[in-house]
Order: C-alpha cells, then structure tokens, then sequence
C-alpha cells in the first residue's frame, strides 16, 4: 500500500526499511531533564494515579541516560490528553514548559472532543450539531478509506436517533453507544431497537451540556465471542522512538493487559516475537501497520494541531451480522477502534520495552506485557513482574498492575 498523496513511507514492515511518520519540521536532541511531573487537572482514578507513577519513575530512569545538551526543565507525563482550550493547561504553553513533543509523555489537542473516541466517525450529515474544530473531513474521510466500523458520532438526542436509523436501515440490529470519556471498555450500551433507544436516551441522557460537548459514539456490534483487539502505537521519549505492536487480553468483560512487542524505528519484527504475542502471520501485522500509519498521515492532513509523544490506537477483527431481506450475513471486520494521545494500560509495556532497547543497543525489538489483576487474583505475587500497584478501588474492588519484559 502506499500513500504518498499524504507523505507517509508505508515500506514493508519485514524489508528493514523506515516505516515511520516522522515529526514534521521537529528535531529532538537528547537533554537532560530536572524535574518531571504529573499533569493532572482533577483526581486521577486512585489506581491509574500510581500506574501512572510507576511510568513516570522509569521514564525519570530513561532520562538519566541521555547525558544532555540543553539545560535541565520539567517534562510532563500528562494522566489526561492536555486540551488547550482549558485554561488550567494554557500556561503550560504561555510559559514555554511546553515547546514541543520532546516535553512531554501524552498528547496536546485544541479542543477537548479531539481527545477522545469521538472523532473516529463521522457526523449524520454536515448540517448535525457539532461542537466548534470539529473536522469533518478527517472523520469522514476515515469512513469512505473502511479504516473504521460503520457508525456515527453525535452531539444530540436528534442525531442519535437519526444515526440510529441509519445503521438500522442497513442491517445493522446490534447496535454499540459508546460514551467517549469512559476508557477500560466502560460505560458501553448495546442495544437492538427503537424502543430501547428511547429508554436509554432516558435513563442515560440526563446532562444535554456533556453530550453537545464530547458527542456520543454510535457503531455497529461485532459479536463478543470473536473479537480479538491489536494495539499499535508511537513512542517518543526524548530522543528516542519506538513503535509497538500487541494484543490485548480480556476476560469476563475485563481488560486484563497488552502483549506487546516493541521495535526500533523502521527496523524488521522477528516473526516469533510476533508468535510470542499472539500475532501468527504476517500479512496481519502488516495490515495493523497500515491502518495505523494512514490513519496518522490522516490526522496530520486534517487536525495537524494535535501533537503527540505517545500515539496509540486500537483495531478489533471480529464478525458483524448484517440482516437483508429476511436473511442475515455474517461479515468480518478488521477496523481501527480508538485512539488515544494519553498514558494507557499499555504504556507501562511500551516504557519498559524501550528502556530494554537503550540496555542492549544491538537488539531491535523486544516483548513486554502489562497485567490487570482482580479480585483474588490482584494479591498474587509474581516475581518477575514490576508491580506498580495494588490496592482497592472504589469501582473494580481488589486490582493491582504489573509489568514485566520477557527473554527473547
């Protein structure tokens, strides 16, 4: 595949040549860091505040390696995407703190909508209630490349039952909403007709202001027995860029980790690293990389305003069922599901992966996971893992996360 219209190398992952979208216009020198923060604008959720910590102190770790050329300043490992338009993250930017993509682990948005889920679909039509950057170009243009499930976004109660009858006059009768701040799988709704749309417009709806603001997902259902979800994402750190490649696990509705593997910039994946996480062919991989670079070329030609340091994205193979004239076709999918600019439940791996690749320079790419325990499970201990928490949190009970690189 190639897409040199919108300035991206999609070479062949296997061939050793650069696959990356490089930073336009931006050079990182290595440097030394003198402070180095978390970036929170409210109470982060208690586990996810020291998942967060843990990820912070190694990234503290990694810079110390770097020597360095300019003077010391405080690089930001930001809990949440940091949105512009809110005036608690403006005198990052207004200070200098901020300068560019070498200052910080996360993402930078102008408004708070391109931090989410949201963007990844399309509007009922051009003339739908959006709130003010919203691109329509960018999310439909998604929709015409097949990069994502067929769906929608919406901003109000009318367009949700408009996307609704869209999707459900083409076949669509399992139908997902999707609130685009939850994260972990959480608050999502399937529904399967009219009348429980109207009920969960109802019983879910109450804040009209939240929905205009940050929308409502809208999508067709795959079925849950055959879903497998990969993650691919970017990383930078100073200097240093990585891309990863994985597999989620989930089980009794539960995200339970990421098997990842982490590469050097353009450099080849051993195909029993890929084994190793649960990727078994090539050509898979391949597909993941392509979807994962368009849908980044995508987003420099249209949102170029959003930076990242950490630039992940979730694609799901899965079955869909279509319903026809009384007969019902069973599709397969392999679509991009979300992005994320912010510290996820990955970003342990990634970290400790890279830190991994700055030990043993003659190695390109290395396998690392992330664990989410629950219940009793959360207490067991694990020598070789990191553990980087457990506790009880107020919503999932007992939880602990943990990380480990595995010997190639």
């Amino acid at each position: 595949m190639h897409y040199q219209d919108l300035e991206v190398s999609s070479s062949s992952l296997w061939d050793g040549q650069s696959n990356s979208v490089p930073f336009k216009n931006l050079v990182i020198p290595e440097f030394k860091v003198e402070t180095l923060v978390i970036n929170s604008n409210k109470p982060p959720v208690k586990f996810a505040y020291y998942r967060n910590l843990g990820i912070a102190a190694k990234i503290a770790e990694i810079f110390q390696r770097f020597g360095g050329i300019e003077q010391g300043k405080t690089y930001y490992v930001a809990d949440k995407t940091i949105v512009l338009e809110l005036k608690e993250n403006q005198k990052l930017i207004e200070d200098a703190l901020i300068e560019s993509e070498k200052d910080f682990f996360g993402g930078i948005v102008a408004r708070p909508h391109q931090s989410t889920k949201a963007i990844m679909h399309p509007l009922v039509s051009r003339e739908a209630v959006c709130p003010l950057g919203w691109s329509h170009e960018f999310s439909e243009e998604l929709a015409q490349r097949n990069l994502v499930l067929p769906g929608f976004t919406v901003f109000s109660t009318d367009d949700l039952r408009i996307a609704f009858k869209e999707l459900y006059n083409k076949g669509v009768y399992q139908i997902r909403l999707k609130d685009p701040l939850a994260f972990l799988g959480m608050s999502q709704f399937v529904i399967s007709s009219f009348q429980e749309l109207e009920q969960f417009i109802s019983d879910k709806i109450a804040d009209q202001g939240k929905l205009q603001q940050y929308g409502l997902v809208v999508e067709e259902n795959l079925h849950p027995e055959d879903l497998k979800t990969y993650s691919a994402s970017f990383i930078t750190v100073g200097s240093h860029q990585v891309q990863c490649l994985g597999v989620q696990r989930f089980s009794q509705g539960l995200y339970r980790g990421t098997d990842l593997v982490i590469m050097r910039t353009g450099k080849r994946i051993p195909p029993k690293l890929l084994a190793q996480v649960g990727i078994f062919n090539n050509e898979d991989a391949q597909a993941i990389i392509d979807k994962a670079l368009l849908f980044r070329a995508l987003l420099n030609k249209h949102i170029p305003e959003i930076k990242t340091a950490r630039f992940n994205l979730d694609i799901v193979s899965g079955i869909a069922s279509i319903y026809s004239n009384g007969t019902c076709e069973e599709v397969l999918r392999f679509a991009l599901l979300e992005q994320s600019f912010r510290v996820g439940g990955a970003s342990a791996g990634e970290i400790w992966g890279l830190e991994s690749l700055l030990s043993y320079p003659d190695v390109d790419a290395v396998c690392a996971s992330t664990y989410y325990r629950y219940g009793d499970e959360a207490y067991q201990i694990v020598s070789e893992e990191e553990n980087l928490y457990c506790g009880v949190d107020n919503r999932f009970g007992p939880i602990s996360i943990s990380v480990k690189v595995h010997q190639s």
